[in-house]
């Protein structure tokens, strides 16, 4: 309707729940967002909204590296540009601020920042040229910044993953670590590396909510206590196999979708779920080898790759050892894992061999297959990387401590300089000759004075 109010922010979520809020008292918005905040503002087609009452909801979106200062300082700006871009397409525009400790209060433009800038007005080009299915040139995709990352550099932010091995291998195990390391900010394995905390919820179709609580306790003890905070803060579980759950099944998907926007609500939408684990395909998609079934599970999940939340399934293994539904899983997907039990084990711990088999722009090297292991019953010491007995892995990795400990530095130093746990650093070190005990320190001999 052309009358009805728009309401602006910079994210749709939020929109979208305070129109849900407002109608309740027959208060209706038209939520409008866009794509690139503050730079972004300036390539949306604001003509479209000529002449229309406009409401901003001013809200923090924090990056990494910003401090909270910073955060607000961004978001005022980020107003600043939106009320002057509308008045200059006749809009009139009531900015309304959501940042933290305020309540919806309304902000003078005179409160907020001047902006000098010699970005061109966005006359021209709408932000939905940035979606899928829009014809552009060349020029108009040239200069798109590279990929964010979830998790540098196997998963971008958005992207579905596919892990599968076979029954008792230990991907759970794996891709658990995985999900606690994306909600601590912490190394995933010995290799990658989340890049920020973020909100992550697994859903889990199989073991049960108490085995599944005795895995995370287990793998949570091998991250600092840094880590471990974040991780109580952001790590969400639900377990709905019981239930005999089917997300092919638009019921199940909006019971998911209302937990994701109550972990989203909780945050106040200042940071939202960045990754959804779902373990695993068998339990949670009966028939997740029936094309419909996989088809109406690929719909919903693009859903969340237009959110920015990535997804990760994790599968079994068919009898010929490859996945079930190679084809048609591979092709909807933009990262395959492929898990093995690795050679460079010793049997007494989960020894694992990961494969990318498919990822979208990665390297070879960064495909190239990564062999780590972890000990429940020694859990503090955390997933590390393996390597042979005597391998010239292992020779490199022992030069490198070796070198690193003759130049100062502590173990702390080493763990963090190559990935390692401090435990596994002391356990190298330990299996390398390179530990050193402290001797006693003599006391100085005095004399005596005797009257």
């Amino acid at each position: 309707m052309p009358n009805t109010p728009v309401l602006l922010t910079e994210s749709m979520e939020l929109a979208q729940t305070l129109c849900r809020y407002c109608s309740a008292s027959n208060t209706w918005f038209v939520p409008v967002s866009w794509f690139g905040g503050l730079e972004g503002a300036n390539l949306a087609n604001w003509p479209l909204i000529k002449g229309r009452q406009c409401y901003y909801a001013m809200i923090e979106q924090p990056e990494v590296g910003q401090t909270k200062s910073q955060t607000l300082e961004a978001a005022k700006a980020c107003a600043a540009k939106v009320h002057d871009l509308l008045v200059t397409h006749g809009a009139m525009l009531t900015i309304l601020d959501f940042t933290e400790g305020a309540n919806g209060t309304i902000v003078n433009r005179n409160n907020l920042p001047s902006l000098t800038t010699d970005m061109p007005l966005a006359s021209a080009r709408s932000l939905s040229q940035h979606e899928e299915g829009i014809v552009r040139t060349l020029a108009d995709i040239k200069d798109l910044p590279p990929p964010e990352f979830l998790i540098d550099p196997v998963i971008a932010i958005g992207e579905t993953s596919l892990a599968s091995a076979a029954a008792g291998v230990g991907k759970t195990w794996a891709f658990l670590q995985m999900a606690c390391a994306t909600a601590g900010g912490a190394r995933v394995f010995a290799h990658w590396k989340a890049t920020r905390p973020r909100p992550v919820l697994v859903v889990d179709g199989e073991m049960g909510e108490a085995a599944l609580g005795r895995r995370l306790k287990k793998i949570v003890a091998g991250f600092s206590e840094t880590e471990q905070q974040l991780i109580a803060k952001n790590l969400h579980i639900v377990s709905i196999g019981a239930k005999a759950p089917n997300l092919a099944d638009e019921k199940t998907q909006r019971e998911v979708d209302a937990m994701v926007d109550q972990i989203n609500r909780k945050s106040g939408y200042r940071e939202k779920v960045g990754l959804i684990l779902l373990d695993n395909l068998v339990s949670l998609v009966p028939g997740s080898d029936n094309e419909t079934a996989w088809s109406g599970l690929c719909t919903w999940i693009q859903e969340y790759k237009r959110q920015g939340i990535a997804v990760t399934l994790i599968h079994h293994f068919g009898k010929s050892g490859v996945q079930r539904g190679t084809d048609l899983k591979m092709a909807a997907v933009d990262n395959s894992f492929n898990i093995t039990p690795s050679p460079k084990g010793n049997g007494d711990t989960i020894a694992l061999a990961i494969a990318i088999d498919k990822g979208r722009e990665l390297s070879a090297s960064v495909k190239k297959t990564i062999h780590v292991g972890f000990d429940p019953s020694d859990s503090a010491a955390g997933w590390h990387e393996l390597h042979a007995p005597g391998s010239a892995d292992d020779d490199v990795i022992k030069s490198r401590i070796q070198e690193l400990s003759n130049s100062g530095c502590s173990n702390i130093q080493i763990a963090a300089e190559l990935g390692m746990t401090i435990d596994s650093v002391k356990k190298r070190k330990a299996k390398f000759g390179l530990s050193k005990k402290r001797s006693a320190k003599k006391r100085p001999v005095t004399a005596v004075k005797t009257k």
